[in-house]
Parts: C-alpha cells; structure tokens; sequence
C-alpha cells in the first residue's frame, strides 16, 4: 500500500453516505444513550468480555487505592522525620544543658570531700595589666 491507496480509500458510513462534521453530533448522542440504557458493551459486540472488564475495574481500583494509601505513608513519613528533626534540636540543648549542670556539681562535691575551701567564684574573674 502507497501513499496512493491511502488518499484514494474512501471514508463512508454504513449507509454509503460520507462523513460529515454533522455526525459527531449524532455519534455521541447514540452513544449517550447507550451508556444511560446500560446497552454500550452490547452494541459494541463486546458483552462477552463482561467479566474481564469487571475485573480490570477491580483493578485499577486496587492500584488507586495502593497509592493513595502510599502517598499517605510518605506524607506521614516526612512530617515525623521535621518532627524528630525538631525533637532532635531540643535534646541536643538540654544534654548540653544536663552536662554542665553535672558537671559542676560534681566538682563542687569532689571539693567538698577532699576537704578543700576552694568554691566556685561568684564574679567573673579579673584581669589585671602589667
């Protein structure tokens, strides 16, 4: 087949009419109407395939319900790793927080036992020049 064949095929209807802007009209009305009488599949010559099509309805419905379901472990995913992000900063201030506590109060106990008078200051310590 050339490109001669093809321009030469013509388009006609059944009833041998041409086709026509006009038919579109007409097509989706008739198809319309055979969705809302339930008769789509019978027209097309493809009731016997009913229960395929049920079951790639069933699905396609289990593979939107997956990812949606998907989705929102993802979306629950991102916002407990801010949250733990965030939790992570106010551990991090209060470890810091925690140890310096610790850390002189175990000197100042250490002091004590040995029997030393030496205390922590009070001011801050100043420098003199030469």
């Amino acid at each position: 087949m050339g490109e001669k064949d093809i321009q030469e095929a013509p388009q006609t209807r059944k009833d041998g009419r041409k086709w026509k802007v006009q038919d579109i009209g007409q097509l989706l009305g008739n198809l319309m109407k055979a969705i809302a009488k339930g008769e789509l599949m019978l027209r097309l010559n493809i009731g016997q395939y009913f229960i395929h099509v049920i079951w790639m309805f069933f699905l396609i419905t289990m593979f939107i319900w997956f990812n949606l379901g998907v989705d929102n472990t993802l979306a629950e995913v991102e916002k407990n790793k801010l949250t733990l992000k965030e939790q992570q900063t106010q551990n991090s201030a209060l470890e810091f927080k925690l140890k310096s506590i610790v850390r002189r109060s175990t000197l100042e106990e250490m002091l004590r036992q040995s029997g030393s008078e030496v205390q922590e200051p009070e001011n801050a310590a100043v420098r003199l020049k030469k």
